[in-house]
């Protein structure tokens, strides 16, 4: 159940699902940015950077999360990324979030969240 729980919660991390949910003024978050923008757009560039870099397979196989993905997405298309990687995961299961966008953890947090919590009850 741990290990569920812990790849359910790189889940999360992954897509941001639950974070984006919770940002809110008051947190920092965005008084940090509005004083610093271009400290943002470094991790930004840093972070795509370092994804695009990295060859993540050997992890994939070691792990059984679910791929949520939405067959909106113009950002990242669905058979770039989430049809490639469901297959190299130990145990991987494709959900597709039928006419979501790149940002579908923020525009249907609700639903990504549901999503995710199924998966960790199970």
């Amino acid at each position: 159940m741990l290990a569920r729980v812990a790849a359910a919660y790189a889940a999360v991390t992954l897509t941001s699902a639950l974070a984006a949910t919770a940002l809110r003024p008051q947190d920092g978050y965005l008084r940090r940015r509005r004083r610093d923008p271009l400290r943002d757009f470094k991790a930004q560039f840093d972070c795509i950077k370092a994804f695009s870099e990295t060859d993540f397979s050997k992890d994939l196989r070691e792990i059984g999360i679910p791929v949520l993905h939405g067959d909106a997405d113009q950002i990242v298309p669905i058979d770039d990324a989430a049809r490639k990687a469901v297959k190299l995961l130990k145990q991987g299961t494709l959900k597709v979030v039928s006419g979501a966008p790149h940002g579908m953890c923020t525009t249907l947090a609700d639903q990504i969240n549901r999503e995710l919590l199924a998966f960790i009850k199970t």
